[in-house]
């Protein structure tokens, strides 16, 4: 059975839009939390093309490094949204491979998977 992982089995959204918001303010474009909440789900080129369409190459890739070093600042907070390990060990009891779909760069998998704290059960992430 297949499971996002970020905002649907670890609490991350609101994270995220904090640490997108801090990057647009950092590069000098302003971008409503509003507009970044809607976005959310988004791979960050996705996200950043979206929101900061005549940005150039530099300006986005800048973007998304500042995401991600906000994001990995505020790490601590992240938590396993209640019910998560239950959910996933009711579907491995009963017989079902788990596999972790994710949109997040590496780094951030890795906290989320630490976070999640289940990776005993879990058998693949795409």
């Amino acid at each position: 059975m297949l499971f996002d992982v970020d905002g649907t089995l670890v609490d991350s959204n609101y994270l995220h839009v904090h640490a997108w918001y801090r990057a647009f303010q950092d590069v000098g474009i302003g971008v409503e939390a509003w507009r970044i909440h809607r976005s959310i789900g988004m791979d960050g080129s996705t996200l950043v093309a979206s929101l900061a369409e005549s940005a150039d190459d530099d300006t986005r890739s800048r973007l998304k490094d500042l995401h991600s070093r906000y994001y990995r600042e505020m790490a601590p907070l992240l938590r396993r949204l209640p019910g998560a390990r239950e959910l996933l060990e009711a579907v491995g009891e009963g017989g079902l491979q788990i596999v972790l779909a994710t949109s997040a760069p590496d780094d951030e998998l890795t906290i989320l998977r630490q976070v999640l704290g289940s990776d005993d059960l879990v058998s693949a992430v795409t």
